[in-house]
């Protein structure tokens, strides 16, 4: 079985929204682009991250209209995209999170690898062993 980096399985381009946008927007986005996160960027450009569950949360406290920045929106956790998928995934687990932000050498946000992601790189390198 081969070495896979995070930059062979993570999803790219990266969705954003607005802090000021309200939950229902995030949800909207989510839906259309069949995805289960967005980066927030903050008024002083610090991007934070909005998952399902702080979607579902928020819907059942009755604040869909509310803006993002009511709500107590993840911090973004990151990992470099050289890393390798057993790397996101023990972070992951410690966190007790399904989503990291990955950086590029610039340091800048390259895309997002989910649980999701590693699961299915994992599952296919299982089905590939016995293809051989």
């Amino acid at each position: 079985m081969s070495i896979v980096k995070i930059k062979d399985k993570m999803s790219s381009p990266v969705q954003t929204i607005k802090i000021t946008d309200s939950i229902r927007d995030a949800a909207k986005i989510m839906d259309a682009k069949n995805i289960g996160s967005l980066l927030v960027i903050d008024e002083d450009g610090r991007t934070k991250i909005i998952t399902e569950r702080d979607v579902v949360k928020a819907v059942a406290d009755g604040k869909e209209d509310d803006d993002l920045q009511a709500h107590a929106i993840s911090p973004l956790i990151t990992i470099s995209e050289d890393a390798m998928l057993g790397d996101a995934a023990q972070l992951m687990l410690s966190r007790n999170i399904r989503r990291l932000a990955v950086i590029n050498e610039a340091g800048q946000i390259s895309g997002i690898i989910s649980i999701r992601d590693i699961t299915r790189a994992v599952h296919n390198s299982f089905l590939a062993l016995f293809d051989a």
